[in-house]
């Protein structure tokens, strides 16, 4: 089987899923090929032109412009010639609605591949202030040259099969996962990391990780966490990665109009490879706002999670491996924080079956083993 990924972007340092999906193909003998544009996710423009990244043969093509992070393309022409040297059987599409798949579904017409994609960060608010446009655009050009689409939690199933009216035997759900051989539980890393950070061995210790945004409510984390370090001192917070200027600045305001400076740890955004040695020292983790692709590399370090109350989410806590709250209930996530931090054996058990989760289902290998069934059966269905 042959497969071409199309994406606005492909960076083998993230844990994104054209990453992962393309890599574990590779690794099972399939023929994998990525397109993506010239486009970093942030940094400077990269060289067009084909490189190998991971066993992952990628071409950069050079793009015309970034508007709202939609990278337009106008190069079909290129893009028809790499398809017709490839000869794909499949053409992924990581976001149907960008201008890159919309060049795969016009050049649809002049080959004999099967496309499949997937909205996974897709459905926003504008998308739904726009569903009378979207869903002529899905059902009377879109739907009719995909032969099958991927979402990765039930928030935008529902939004696909109510109110996109999507038919469900299209349709496929398969959350996204962790790398289950990177992020592990590592004793020596915690140890190693905690004196990094000046931790104490008796010190509890809640990280999240991802960029710093109103929408993720670090704020929230904070101000649930100011009584809970009033109670037990040796209570740290941690938090890894970046983001804008203000909204860092708000936090730093916050850190120190609380009082618990000495509480809390500021990592600048590490290399993928540098985040489970992050987790292992920490004891669970937290994500009070909005999805993050993280919290499924937390599990398989181990970690208990806490998250926001969310179809988004959901399915991270199938194996009751840690507890939800509604997103903005200060007073609940503190409750929630206090009874970890008190609670050693109930952090044991919980992460433990944060672990088992990801071993049974969000891992990578499992995950890459249901879209190729999947990409299978679209095969097969014109055989």
């Amino acid at each position: 089987m042959r497969i071409l990924h199309v994406a606005n972007w492909f960076d083998s340092t993230l844990g994104y899923a054209e990453y992962y999906l393309a890599k574990k193909q590779v690794e099972r003998g399939l023929d994998v090929k990525v397109v993506c544009s010239n486009y970093p996710i942030s940094g400077k423009l990269k060289q067009p032109g084909s490189t190998t990244e991971d066993g992952v043969h990628v071409v950069r093509l050079k793009s015309a412009c970034k508007i709202r992070g939609n990278i337009w393309m106008f190069n079909p022409i290129t893009l028809a010639q790499i398809i017709k040297e490839f000869s794909p059987d499949i053409v992924h599409c990581h976001g149907l609605l960008s201008p890159l798949s919309q060049e795969v579904l016009l050049l649809k017409n002049f080959s004999r591949y099967k496309v499949v994609g997937d909205l996974i960060t897709g459905i926003s608010p504008l998308t739904l202030e726009l569903t009378p446009i979207l869903k002529s655009v899905l059902n009377f050009w879109i739907l009719n040259k995909v032969d099958a689409l991927f979402t990765c939690n039930k928030a935008i199933e529902r939004v696909l099969l109510e109110t996109f009216r999507i038919p469900s035997s299209k349709l496929h759900l398969i959350p996204l996962g962790a790398d289950q051989e990177l992020f592990k539980p590592d004793r020596l890393k915690r140890e190693r990391t905690r004196a990094l950070l000046d931790l104490t061995p008796e010190d509890v210790v809640v990280i999240y990780t991802g960029k710093f945004l109103a929408s993720k409510r670090i704020h929230d984390l904070l101000t649930a966490s100011k009584p809970v370090i009033e109670q037990h001192k040796n209570f740290k917070v941690v938090l890894v990665g970046d983001g804008p200027a203000f909204y860092k600045k708000r936090l730093e305001f916050l850190i120190k109009e609380l009082g618990i400076k000495n509480n809390v740890f500021v990592v600048k955004t590490v290399h993928r490879t540098e985040l489970p040695k992050f987790y292992d020292a920490s004891d669970f983790a937290v994500w009070p706002g909005s999805f993050s692709i993280s919290i499924a590399e937390a599990m398989a370090c181990g970690l208990p999670i806490v998250i926001a109350k969310s179809e988004w989410t959901s399915h991270y806590l199938e194996y009751e491996n840690g507890f939800s709250f509604k997103a903005g209930d200060i007073h609940g996530l503190s409750s929630i924080l206090l009874r970890l931090v008190e609670n050693s054996e109930l952090r044991k058990s919980m992460g433990a079956r944060s672990r088992k989760l990801v071993e049974d289902k969000l891992n990578w290998d499992n995950i890459a083993k249901q879209y190729i069934r999947i990409y299978q059966s679209c095969l097969e269905s014109c055989a």
